[in-house]
């Protein structure tokens, strides 16, 4: 079986993408601390990511590129408000937060959602080209889901390396659950499957953010 060379351009974007910044993370660097720097990071391999494989995106993604701003910017302003409830209504999780520099949507706040948007993007991107790339060769709906789901899966198990094993299956176990999910909405969905997956994915944070704040006390590191 061949594999398209912009499918292993992609993996080392990924690897090295986020092998950087969770090294910068372990380091305490500018890259990990700093909002502008993590947020222009994401979005430089977003895009690097639309140029390896722009021939291999769906033709709808360049066509609706304002749609999906305007969606995304309106996903900004729901999260921000759910954000201001949530610091309303939990203490901050100052340890947390402190021992978790890399896991910005920790901190509930404008800065957070920033850099989230920022690496969702870049997930997304390459979710898209993963899905459509297999969509292709394999033209089934079912073999597409298993072997993203394999894919996905694996890709986020290096985490292991920086978060340890906790964050690693924090991780995974719902990569898994997404890969049966993204694969379906862009598919079947059109031109609006890639925003909904982008707010699906987004949302997993949001739910990660109240879970954390809400039961900080009882989370062991």
């Amino acid at each position: 079986m061949t594999i398209d060379p912009n499918i292993i351009y992609l993996f080392l974007v990924w690897f090295l993408g986020w092998g950087i910044y969770f090294y910068a993370g372990k380091k305490r660097l500018g890259l990990a601390i700093n909002t502008d720097l993590s947020t222009a990071f994401f979005f430089l391999l977003a895009a690097l990511v639309f140029l390896i494989s722009r021939e291999n995106l769906p033709d709808h993604i360049e066509d609706n590129i304002f749609f999906y701003f305007s969606a995304i910017v309106m996903v900004f302003i729901a999260i921000n408000h759910i954000y201001f409830l949530i610091r309303r209504k939990f203490n901050e999780p100052l340890t947390l937060i402190e021992g978790h520099p890399t896991d910005r949507w920790l901190e509930s706040n404008r800065r957070a959602i920033f850099v989230t948007l920022a690496h969702i993007l870049f997930q997304q991107m390459i979710i898209t080209v993963l899905i459509t790339s297999l969509w292709h060769k394999y033209g089934d709906l079912s073999l597409v889901i298993k072997y993203f789901v394999i894919t996905f899966g694996l890709i986020h198990m290096p985490i292991v390396v920086f978060k340890g094993f906790k964050f690693m299956a924090l991780y995974t176990l719902p990569a898994i659950i997404a890969g049966l999910i993204f694969p379906v909405v862009l598919i079947k969905l059109g031109f609006t499957g890639f925003i909904l997956n982008f707010i699906i994915h987004s949302s997993f944070y949001v739910l990660l953010t109240y879970l954390f704040w809400h039961n900080q006390g009882k989370i062991k590191e």
